[in-house]
């Protein structure tokens, strides 16, 4: 794996995340990042595209030099959540800084890790545009600049925003995408690298079926309780849609809820949370879960409604069979769908499903998951901030008292709180802390509850 000649602390990091094997866009893309290349990449969902960039960002960040160093923009807050995590459990070793940046969530704490010094950044455009507006960025010392999901990037209306912030990043670039055309390349600059790593066309890991029905609903629940699946998701094209089925399913004792952008942010966090973990089952969604969400346990993906067109397929589809796993796809057609050019096409790619006879699910039960490997540090939140006039010299000299200077890793102190990670597995460090005294004053310690803070 450190054929790359990686940093130790990174190297350490990606073998507890359970990097042993990089996928073929990691295998392509790190070794030319790190030597400086340009590159547009086209790559199938589900490809690990996220840790082919973010591997050689972390590898190239000074951590002595509190700038930012690396920008990525991803095209929804989901995204940009889910990427600042991984960079999270990547960095944990490294002393690096990293934040998101996104609407939905509170803009002076953003601002207040800006101003502590962070070195990653990742962001939407709206909410990077507007701190960039404020003079609260400063990308004079970018080194890389990523853009994830750049097709996404324009089909949800945000080109403007991003070529607005791109006019005044002067560094390498990385482009990402699972279909790049000549609207995408719009966005590169000078010379680069065209990388195509798939055609555009189904992930060969997914079998594919359709089924005929003018009663969608009932086959639905049957397909629910006769299939062996450990968690799906079903897509639908409307908002309203979601609410009902997921409801129906619930009647049926399926574990079940609906995710479309009806719902506010934090609760869209909650909800794939919950549908990562297995509390929930089966996520009835519109396209608004379509691209990018790192979800690898998806055993089956259902198209209630047809897609907008083959490429909103291959997306939703590719949800499910991520890097080396399988899954299966079943569209579910009525007269009209089949009627339809996309249906007609759908006809040709896909099998006739035979329902089985035996009842295989139980989809009333949450799912016991492993949980993801994970870097061995552990991160509290302490009830002392800056109105208290908390400096970081003072909870790192107090933590000192505790553990080693080396032991401590990254510390982010908001208005009313702080975080701190602790760069060992210490399962005791509530008891351990339970005395910890700042300034002179007692400060609680509790476990995050929110890793979205």
């Amino acid at each position: 794996m450190n054929r790359y000649h990686l940093k130790p602390s990174l190297a350490k990091a990606m073998h507890e995340c359970g990097y042993e094997t990089l996928t073929p866009v990691q295998e392509k893309c790190i070794p030319l990042l790190l030597t400086g290349k340009q590159l547009a990449v086209q790559a199938e969902t589900g490809a690990g595209k996220t840790a082919a960039f973010l591997i050689p960002a972390l590898e190239m960040c000074d951590p002595a030099d509190r700038h930012i160093q690396t920008l990525i923009i991803e095209p929804s807050r989901e995204l940009a959540l889910q990427t600042e995590t991984e960079t999270k459990r990547l960095s944990a070793y490294t002393a690096i800084h990293s934040s998101a940046l996104v609407g939905g969530l509170s803009i002076r704490k953003q601002i207040n890790r800006l101003h502590q010094g962070v070195q990653v950044i990742t962001a939407t455009p709206g909410r990077l545009l507007d701190l960039f507006q404020q003079e609260e960025l400063d990308l004079s010392q970018l080194k890389l600049v990523v853009l994830d999901e750049a097709d996404q990037i324009l089909s949800t209306g945000q080109k403007e925003e991003t070529a607005e912030v791109l006019m005044h990043c002067h560094c390498q670039m990385a482009l990402f995408s699972a279909t790049v055309n000549e609207d995408v390349r719009d966005f590169m600059t000078g010379e680069y690298m065209d990388i195509v790593m798939n055609p555009t066309r189904l992930n060969t890991r997914l079998a594919s079926y359709y089924i005929q029905t003018e009663q969608k609903k009932e086959t639905l629940v049957s397909l629910l309780t006769h299939l062996d699946i450990t968690s799906a998701i079903v897509f639908v094209k409307y908002k309203d849609e979601t609410n009902e089925l997921a409801s129906e399913l619930n009647h049926h004792d399926i574990l079940s809820s609906p995710f479309s952008s009806f719902y506010q942010e934090r609760t869209r966090l909650r909800i794939m949370d919950e549908f990562r973990s297995g509390k929930i089952r089966v996520l009835i969604a519109t396209d608004a879960a379509e691209r990018g969400l790192d979800l690898p346990d998806v055993s089956h993906i259902i198209h209630y409604d047809l897609p907008q067109d083959y490429a909103s397929f291959i997306h939703r589809s590719g949800r499910s069979a991520h890097q080396f796993n399988s899954g299966t796809v079943l569209v579910l057609m009525n007269t009209q769908d089949t009627l339809s050019p996309l249906g007609r096409s759908l006809l040709r790619i896909c099998q006739p499903f035979t329902m089985p006879e035996e009842t295989k699910a139980d989809l009333s039960r949450p799912l016991m998951k492993e949980e993801k490997k994970a870097p061995a540090v552990t991160t509290v939140l302490l009830r002392a901030g800056k109105k208290q006039k908390m400096r970081p010299k003072d909870i790192i000299g107090a933590l000192c008292t505790y553990y080693d200077f080396r032991e401590i890793g990254v510390l982010d102190i908001q208005d009313n709180y702080s975080t701190v990670t602790i760069l060992k597995d210490d399962p005791d460090i509530l008891n351990r802390l339970a005395d910890l005294s700042v300034k002179g004053k007692h400060v609680r310690v509790e476990p995050i509850k929110n890793s979205h803070l």
